[in-house]
């Protein structure tokens, strides 16, 4: 029997739970100085959001196959269902986070509001947000406050209050950042792009040829191909072998799932047509991978 894929819980692993830590319930957590329980170069997936105030040091980290190096201060935002990848940091490392479950986020953005939607957006291709020092208290302020709403138990309405107070945060922190001509206007470009993101985001586990994304934008092989390089510097085809491989190696590296398991989870027709896929890209076999 087919087991789910197992990714990092809100509650479980996203976080270190100490007793400095405070939340409602499961839709919002208050981390001080954050420390990831996967290790350098393990990739997994988690079942929130996380807004990450960097204060000190630094950290290489990939995000949905794209790499960041991040120093403080700075603010780095992965959505739901992000593949996350850490890599090297600095030893004097600092960080305080907000964790906001899927629930939560999608009561953000996913509503009637054309320009919250379009934050979502861009939080997914720009997570990474330089500060300046004079704009570390704007966060600051806001974990505050949103400690004070969490402390304040006999409030009904805390939820609700959280949830206002931090899309006024998000709001304030990338104003300066995605202006809203930006985040309003949508040349043919970016469009394909986004689109294209999209699909390979929902479907790169069954779909691995361009032919089936060049059809779905009813466009051709080529001016696809041609588009995302130009957007991203990567074809579209090394994003697609690259969300197949990285998704990969999480069910390799966090699930119990066999072999031949990840092989149908990830659309191939047999595991020997994916170890082959697999050592091609990554030049070791996936039990080599898994060790």
């Amino acid at each position: 029997m087919k087991k789910t894929v197992s990714t990092l819980k809100l509650k479980e692993a996203e976080v270190t739970q100490t007793l400095e830590n405070k939340g409602i319930d499961n839709d919002v957590i208050l981390v001080n100085d954050y420390h990831c329980p996967f290790g350098e170069g393990e990739p997994f997936k988690s079942d929130a959001t996380s807004a990450i105030l960097y204060e000190k040091g630094w950290v290489d980290v990939n995000i949905n196959m794209q790499h960041f190096h991040v120093e403080a201060p700075a603010l780095l935002v992965f959505l739901e269902d992000a593949i996350i990848e850490y890599g090297a940091q600095s030893d004097d490392l600092r960080s305080k986070v907000v964790v906001m479950s899927g629930q939560f986020t999608r009561s953000l953005f996913q509503n009637d509001n054309s320009l919250a939607q379009a934050l979502f957006v861009s939080f997914y291709h720009k997570p990474l947000i330089q500060l300046k020092e004079e704009v570390l208290f704007i966060f600051n302020r806001y974990y505050q406050m949103l400690e004070d709403i969490i402390d304040y138990r006999d409030n009904p309405y805390r939820l609700e209050t959280a949830r206002h107070l931090t899309l006024a945060m998000f709001y304030g922190f990338t104003y300066r950042n995605y202006p809203v001509q930006e985040l309003q206007r949508s040349s043919r470009q970016d469009e394909i792009v986004t689109r294209f993101m999209d699909l390979l985001r929902l479907h790169h586990k069954r779909e691995h040829e361009l032919q089936f994304y060049a059809d779905a934008l009813f466009i051709s092989i080529k001016h696809l191909s041609n588009t995302v390089k130009a957007a991203t510097g990567k074809t579209a085809a090394k994003w697609i072998e690259d969300y197949v491989i990285t998704e990969s190696k999480v069910l390799l590296r966090s699930t119990a799932m066999s072999v031949s398991q990840i092989s149908d989870e990830m659309g191939f027709a047999d595991q020997s047509l994916f170890g082959k896929y697999f050592k091609r890209v990554t030049g070791i076999s996936p039990k080599e991978y898994r060790k």
